[in-house]
C-alpha cells in the first residue's frame, strides 16, 4: 500500500502516513524474521530481473543465455509454503542470490 492512499483513506496529512506505513513495514518485518514452519514445508523458486537489453542493431545483438553476457542482476525470489491440513497454510517469501539447496536450507531454518 502506498502513502498517498494510506493518507486518503485514514485523512491524514501525507507525511503522518508516511511514517506509520513504515512503522508498520518494520514490525511486519520483525515478526516475520520470527516465524519458524514445522510439518510439511514446500519450497519453490523463481528467478527474476537479469534481463538485457536489446541492442537495435541485429549484429549488436548479444546471446543473454551465456554466462559472459549476463548482468548479474538475476535474483531469486523463494517461497516457503506450511502445508499443515490442521492450521491456517504461512507461506514466507525471502529474495536471495541463487536457488541452490545451501541457500534454501539457510532461509528454512536459520539453526
Amino acid at each position: 500500500m502506498a502513502a498517498l492512499h494510506l493518507s486518503r483513506k485514514l485523512n491524514v496529512q501525507y507525511k503522518t502516513a508516511y511514517v506509520l506505513l513504515q512503522k508498520l513495514r518494520e514490525a511486519v518485518g520483525l515478526r516475520r524474521d520470527a516465524i519458524k514452519l514445522h510439518w510439511l514445508v514446500q519450497i519453490d523458486g523463481k528467478n527474476v530481473g537479469g534481463v538485457l537489453r536489446k541492442a537495435n542493431r541485429k549484429e549488436e545483438r548479444k546471446d543473454g543465455r551465456k554466462k559472459e553476457n549476463q548482468n548479474g542482476k538475476r535474483m531469486c525470489v523463494l517461497a516457503l509454503r506450511e502445508a499443515n491440513r490442521h492450521a491456517p497454510n504461512r507461506t514466507l517469501t525471502r529474495v536471495i542470490m541463487d536457488e541452490n539447496g545451501k541457500e534454501a536450507r539457510a532461509q528454512q531454518c536459520p539453526c
